[in-house]
C-alpha cells in the first residue's frame, strides 16, 4: 500500500472510532420512554431493576459507553432514587 491510502485509511478509521463514541455519550438525562439506541434501552432496564444493577452495569461498560449515573436516575425505583439523592448533588457539585 501506497502512504498516501495508508493515511487516507487511518484517518477513515478515526473518524469512524469519534462519530462511534459521540453517538453513544449522552449530552443529557437520558428519555427511558423513547430511548434512542440500545446503549439507552440496556442503560433504562438496568434503572428499572434497582440502583444495584445500574450501578454494575455503568461499571462494567465504563470504558466503551461512558455513562453518567445521573443521566439515568430518574428511572430507578423511588426507594433507590431517594438512597441516591445526596449522591447525585456531591456529584453535581452541590455540598453534602
Amino acid at each position: 500500500m501506497s502512504k498516501s491510502t495508508t493515511t487516507l485509511t487511518s484517518i477513515v478509521v478515526t473518524l469512524s472510532a469519534l462519530v462511534g463514541v459521540s453517538t453513544v455519550t449522552p449530552a443529557q438525562a437520558a428519555d427511558c420512554n423513547k430511548p434512542v439506541n440500545f446503549v439507552e434501552r440496556k442503560a433504562c432496564e438496568k434503572a428499572g431493576q434497582g440502583i444495584d444493577a445500574l450501578r454494575l452495569f455503568i461499571d462494567r461498560t465504563r470504558m466503551v459507553y461512558a455513562l453518567y449515573l445521573p443521566d439515568y436516575a430518574h428511572a430507578l425505583p423511588p426507594e433507590d432514587l431517594a438512597k441516591i439523592t445526596s449522591e447525585i448533588k456531591v456529584a453535581q457539585g452541590e455540598p453534602r
